[in-house]
């Protein structure tokens, strides 16, 4: 701990020869180095910092570490992650600009909703319990976090489909999907 310590204030210690550091702003950061596809989230600051600053269509996956339904969907969501970004790069072409190519494009983050940053991220998006997934469209909530035990989820494919089209969220249309 003490030369993690070091490393990161920059007073001694060598961060290229501890290869697991990696400098990073508070509420910054893209997960673990193996993982491109999901953004990790730590708090409201990042939160507001990464998904509700820049605008972003986003879901937010909200678990903890202690729940075993959480530690089993994360792989599949992080399999969702890197299939949504598979199908942006197919439909990136030598003529299509960024623009374009951000208009569908959904980022997928991950947040940890205990410890004290986690559980007023909950308590701010209003997630009662673990897993939740929580929408964005443009920075701002989408619907209401919907509570998914499940991966792959017909209730969360059609979330995404409504924000991906630019549909008004349709509660009713995703309830029905419960029975």
């Amino acid at each position: 701990e003490a030369n993690a310590a070091a490393a990161n204030s920059g007073d001694g210690g060598d961060e290229e020869s501890i290869p697991s550091l990696r400098r990073v702003a508070p509420g910054l950061s893209r997960g673990a180095a193996d993982n491109p596809y999901v953004l990790d989230v730590n708090g409201v600051e990042g939160l507001n910092r990464q998904i509700v600053g820049p605008r972003k269509h986003a879901v937010l996956f909200c678990s903890a570490s202690w729940c075993r339904t959480c530690r089993s969907l994360k792989p599949k969501y992080i399999k969702i992650a890197r299939e949504a970004s598979a199908v942006l790069e197919e439909r990136r072409t030598p003529t299509t600009s960024d623009s374009e190519v951000k208009e569908g494009e959904i980022t997928f983050a991950q947040a940890d909703t205990t410890g004290t940053n986690g559980k007023l991220l909950s308590r701010y998006l209003d997630v009662e319990a673990v897993p939740a997934f929580v929408l964005f469209k443009s920075g701002k909530l989408y619907g209401e976090p919907l509570s998914i035990s499940r991966l792959p989820s017909k209730k969360l494919n059609l979330a995404l489909q409504m924000l991906q089209s630019g549909q008004e969220y349709d509660a009713k249309a995703i309830e029905a999907l419960d029975q």
